[in-house]
């Protein structure tokens, strides 16, 4: 199988993930911010135990460790730009959470080129953000940069994780515990699902 070259990766990756928090937006004033982070996350969770079959029972601390952290990371991420998205435009709260791996990017850079591409990306999302119009909720604000703070820490725990645990058993064991991570920390403010929501595809 060909390899896909990793720009194309990273953008379909970027295209999931905010395709997926606009249809979730859709679904705020029924389960919540935390609500519809959590079914996103146990959906995920779910698909991925029936396709990967997980073995942890062999499992070191290090890598439990390492999921763990992976986990905290992932649930923080994702509850904090829902409840950011439920604050500001979604617009606006992505802008805001990209500062998150392009400080990573700016800190792990080794070339003058690629320090430049993320400069200028860096400059592209400080242009969006200035370029709102209208107040703006301080909460919203720092709530979107706290995601990209778990932003920048998932990258990093996921590097972590991904040299010590093998295959897609990781990928299985993030998803899972997210939502779990994402229950805990969200209690405040999320809502009860309604039946409509929990029976949509």
């Amino acid at each position: 199988m060909p390899r896909v070259p990793a720009p194309l990766l990273t953008v379909a990756a970027i295209f999931s993930v905010q395709f997926g928090s606009a249809i979730a937006r859709l679904h705020f004033d029924e389960v919540g911010p935390t609500g519809a982070a959590t079914l996103r996350l146990v959906f995920a969770a779910v698909i991925l135990v029936i396709a990967v079959r997980p073995k942890v029972r062999h499992w070191t601390r290090q890598q439990w460790l390492a999921a763990v952290v992976l986990g905290f990371a992932l649930a923080g991420m994702n509850s904090l730009i829902y409840l950011a998205v439920n604050l500001i435009p979604l617009g606006g709260a992505v802008t805001l959470e990209f500062m998150g791996p392009l400080v990573v990017a700016l800190a792990q850079t080794r070339r003058w080129r690629d320090a430049l591409w993320a400069v200028v990306a860096l400059a592209g999302v400080l242009l969006l953000g200035f370029g709102s119009s209208g107040s703006i909720a301080l909460g919203g604000v720092v709530l979107a940069f706290g995601a990209a703070a778990f932003w920048a820490g998932y990258i990093l725990a996921s590097s972590t994780a991904g040299r010590l645990i093998e295959g897609s058993t990781g990928w299985w064991w993030r998803s899972w515990w997210r939502p779990s991570s994402s229950r805990r920390s969200g209690r405040a403010g999320r809502r009860r699902p309604s039946p409509s929501i929990l029976g949509s595809p």
